[in-house]
């Protein structure tokens, strides 16, 4: 399991609630003890859990609540009864907390097109193990699939990919954003094509639908957008290759 599939499961578990009988679960907290990147975010995380708690539990409950409650009565504006300092307190309390979210959560914002395509490569040289999701030869198949695991996952690629023999997929998290891997094996390009997709509105420069091409220190890449996603090819097959393929 890599850094990333890692805090996608992470950041589902609540501070004090790790199942580690859940094997998933378990995996991820054993990345930790091998990536101090990985366990320093999650216990920021986990902070602002706590954080968050701690400040829900000093707000006051009215000590009559309750028996309202039980006796079926109608709960009306009792929050009307506070005083101006208690509502100062709680707007103290909710500045506070989108302060925290703003530092302990930068994975919500858009990142650009070069640390993305960057971020994509290092995934494939060192954290992807070859392994997928769904391997299967028909990209239909493939397809099909993904749209039934999101409604979100519309894809739009070339017809020459589109009509290519594929390898499988898999779904991985980049900076809080869903991405899709799918690995393709176009005829005349000699090797694989790897896409790599993502929510157009995750870039903040997200670029049109030419193909942008770069030289990557293993790879040649191409990144281009249709619809409301953004496309990454990275492949070892020369640039003339890849540009037919698009």
């Amino acid at each position: 399991m890599n850094s990333l599939e890692a805090k996608f499961i992470l950041e589902a578990c609540r501070s004090g609630d790790l199942d580690e009988t859940d094997p998933k679960i378990a995996e991820a907290i054993q990345s930790m003890e091998s990536d101090p990147e990985l366990s320093q975010w999650f216990a920021a995380s986990q902070e602002f859990d706590r954080a968050v708690i701690a400040k829900l539990k000093a707000v006051p409950v009215p000590s009559e609540l309750a028996e309202r409650i039980r006796a079926g009565q109608k709960v009306v504006a009792v929050q009307a009864r506070w005083n101006r300092r208690e509502w100062l307190k709680l707007a103290a309390l909710l500045m506070l907390l989108a302060a925290l979210a703003g530092l302990l959560i930068p994975r919500m914002r858009s990142h650009d097109l070069a640390t993305f395509r960057n971020d994509m490569a290092h995934f494939m040289d060192h954290q992807w193990d070859h392994a997928f999701d769904l391997p299967d030869p028909d990209f239909t198949t493939i397809k099909n699939w993904l749209a039934s695991q999101s409604d979100s996952v519309q894809l739009e690629l070339p017809l020459t990919l589109a009509s290519s023999r594929t390898i499988g997929c898999k779904t991985l998290s980049w900076h809080g954003n869903k991405a899709t891997l799918i690995c393709f094996v176009p005829k005349g390009a000699g090797t694989v094509v790897h896409i790599l997709v993502v929510d157009r509105s995750a870039i903040s420069d997200a670029p049109g639908e030419e193909p942008q091409h770069a030289r990557l220190p293993n790879w040649n890449s191409a990144i281009w957008s249709r619809g409301d996603k953004t496309y990454l090819a990275l492949t070892t097959a020369d640039s003339a290759k890849l540009e037919m393929c698009l």
